[in-house]
């Protein structure tokens, strides 16, 4: 195929599957570049617990091929029409936020150990590969995680973040232990200790374009941690609404490529506000975020009063600009700006105890390429370990920082 015309070549490429470009752009730099066109498509892993079965299951889907099932046999949709994923098993968590991030086809899952949440399981879906990273040696606490991906040295990044006398977000301020473990780069020496910090954050972190984005639950601020650099540093501006008020729920997420602040205001709706930078000619302003604010990009009516123990949780964008939404662990919901329309896309059953999902693209990117002793799950029969012959997949985007899900 190689000596075909670029445009012959460029057209049949065009119709490989999406599920099969990531592979097919490790054969050769030409197929890489030819295939670098192509938009990854982000689907939805969606994460599910139900009351019948022993472990969490998971499942993946298009949004497209979600919604046309949706509107072809909207009464007969639930979860187990998206097709279930053999993943490696995940038992059980009483904790619900149990994905710390998803990078590349990478998930990091947090794993209930005496009375913490450790993030030291990380697998590939796709593939059924999977690692347990060291637990913390601790049995009491708060931890704080994070996982993202740093382009610069093509490695993963698992940050965890032991506050030991504190049990829960808004508890008094105490000293966080920080602890990073690197996936790749030759890097091989376990969890490293970085300098405690004072900052009390809360919720895992948010990745997007190589660093983590943290709210500071006590003053308000958001706090940033450079995957490349390992250093903490606080983001200048913060958004308006960022204050104490009854009522209020705050969370960072990344909508449409930007980093976004979620303003949950009960029995009124949810602010949505991006950091997005202004056109400038000053390259060190744009680094420093001098030139960069918020802006109020989505405003969410609620469709009916809710309670406060109620909440909507912003997920992504669809292609068509089109909010999604996660509603009390149960239901996925879709919010179209253009005609204020609101509508339930996922439905919980009475057999589910919770449903959540997050941004994620499939991939093969092995593990053990990285240099990480993993292991391969097996389902009924044996799998072939392929890792070994897989090249690690220089991916510069995770499915969080792509433009829109498409």
């Amino acid at each position: 195929m190689e000596d075909f015309h670029e445009d012959i070549l460029s057209e049949i490429l065009s119709r490989v599957p999406r599920e099969s470009v990531l592979n097919c752009k490790l054969v050769s730099k030409t197929w890489n570049i030819l295939l670098s066109h192509r938009k990854l498509e982000v689907g939805i892993l969606l994460c599910v617990a139900s009351v019948r079965e022993r472990n969490i299951q998971l499942h993946y889907g298009y949004y497209d091929e979600i919604i046309a099932i949706t509107d072809d046999d909207h009464e007969s949709f639930t979860y187990r029409t998206i097709e279930k994923t053999k993943h490696p098993v995940i038992n059980k968590r009483k904790v619900i936020d149990i994905m710390v991030g998803s990078c590349n086809g990478l998930v990091c899952f947090l794993v209930p150990h005496h009375r913490v949440e450790d993030p030291v399981y990380i697998c590939n879906p796709t593939s059924g590969e999977y690692v347990n990273l060291p637990r913390i040696n601790s049995e009491k606490g708060l931890i704080v995680s994070g996982f993202g991906y740093n382009c610069s040295a093509n490695n993963y990044k698992v940050i965890r973040i032991h506050y030991p006398n504190k049990f829960c977000y808004n508890f008094p301020p105490s000293a966080g232990r920080v602890q990073i473990y690197t996936l790749g780069g030759g890097d091989s020496r376990g969890w490293r200790n970085l300098e405690d910090i004072d900052y009390s954050l809360a919720f895992n972190g948010t990745h997007l374009n190589g660093s983590l984005y943290w709210l500071e639950w006590l003053d308000q601020k958001i706090v940033v941690f450079d995957l490349a650099e390992e250093e903490f540093r606080l983001l200048p501006p913060t958004p308006p609404c960022f204050i104490r008020a009854k009522g209020a729920y705050y969370r960072l997420a990344v909508l449409g490529g930007h980093l976004c602040f979620v303003h949950h205001k009960w029995e009124v709706g949810v602010d949505i506000w991006s950091f997005k930078s202004k056109p400038t000619d000053n390259s060190a302003a744009v680094k420093g975020y001098e030139s960069w604010s918020w802006s109020l990009d989505f405003s969410v009516p609620f469709p009916y009063l809710v309670t406060q123990s109620d909440y909507y949780k912003p997920f992504a964008l669809t292609r068509n600009n089109e909010v999604l939404l996660w509603f009390n662990h149960t239901t996925l919901c879709c919010y179209d700006p253009k005609t204020d329309i609101f509508s339930n896309i996922l439905v919980g059953d009475d057999e589910l105890k919770y449903l959540r999902g997050i941004p994620h693209v499939n991939s093969s990117v092995s593990l053990k390429a990285l240099g990480v002793n993993s292991k391969m799950r097996k389902y009924g029969d044996k799998v072939k370990d392929k890792s070994s012959q897989c090249a690690t997949l220089e991916c510069k985007h995770d499915a969080a920082s792509l433009i829109k899900i498409t």
